[in-house]
């Protein structure tokens, strides 16, 4: 992670607000039982609120561990003792439906998009990272639509826009359709019989889920498409648009969207963030 070394308290005042009291209970009482005995050195009395709270300041606003450090006061390796097990607890965290369920696998995600109005909606995004220093493993991650090197997830949301699912992190020149078949999702997409609403980067999944809803494309460029299909498109897009509300919410934690960030700590934050942005889906701010 990039080291910003300077934070302004107004950055840290705005990390753990999001998170509602109901939601860091939870939270806390989630990764506990994951938690080593504290570190005798440090300040006393540091409790595991405050911990918890560090934590997030440092997934939430893309602050260095020794930056909070000089924020507190403290030593940095007194931080990085308090702090270090709280995030590999992260580590161990699941996500949760918005009903705080515990989500174990997809037929969880049907279920709850069934019972929420029978809509699901799927979107890849990306995450830019640092060039590889090999030129040969440059190319897998060069993506033609961002013109830099990413890797990608493909993001799946309700018609509510809550993130439900979000799958490993793959190069950035990976087409989407590829991403979520490499993910095994079209099999239980069309085994869920839901609704499924995409864009047309999931061209010819039609094949293998009966019940998607694409975009309807022109049949040659010299031909344009009629009202009824501009009406169709313009329908779909703002039913789609709550999976960018998704995806912005995975991106609020600034961990993710670092420039350039390094490959293993994006396939290790992208699941962690996920699992917080369920707690915090699931026991909302009041």
């Amino acid at each position: 992670m990039t080291s910003q070394d300077q934070p302004t308290p107004e950055a840290l005042a705005r990390t753990v607000p999001h998170f509602s009291p109901a939601a860091l209970a939870h939270l806390i009482a989630a990764i506990i039982p994951h938690l080593p005995a504290p570190p005798r050195r440090g300040p006393k009395g540091m409790s595991i609120e405050v911990r918890v709270r560090l934590a997030l300041a440092h997934l939430r606003e893309g602050v260095s561990l020794r930056g909070l450090a000089r924020i507190h006061g403290i030593a940095a390796t007194t931080l990085r003792d308090n702090v270090n097990p709280v995030l590999a607890a992260f580590d161990r965290l699941e996500p949760v439906l918005p009903d705080g369920t515990t989500i174990v696998d997809f037929d969880d995600i049907s279920w709850w998009c069934a019972e929420a109005g029978g809509t699901v909606i799927i979107d890849g995004t990306e995450f830019s990272v640092a060039r590889p220093q090999d030129q040969a493993a440059q190319r897998p991650f060069y993506s033609g639509k961002r013109k830099a090197h990413t890797t990608k997830t493909i993001a799946v949301c309700d018609a509510d826009s809550n993130l439900l699912w979000a799958t490993p992190i793959v190069t950035g020149a990976t087409h989407d359709l590829t991403a979520l078949r490499d993910a095994n999702l079209p099999v239980h997409l069309a085994d869920s019989c839901l609704d499924v609403l995409a864009d047309s980067g999931f061209q010819g999944l039609q094949h293998e889920v009966p019940t998607i809803e694409l975009p309807t494309r022109r049949r040659s460029k010299h031909e344009a498409l009629t009202v009824i299909d501009r009406f169709f498109n313009s329908v779909l897009a703002s039913a789609r648009v709550r999976v960018e509300h998704a995806i912005g919410r995975l991106k609020q934690w600034r961990c993710l969207t670092v420039p350039k960030q390094r490959q293993d700590l994006l396939e290790r934050w992208l699941p962690i963030c996920w699992a917080l942005t369920s707690y915090q889906q699931a026991w909302p701010r009041s």
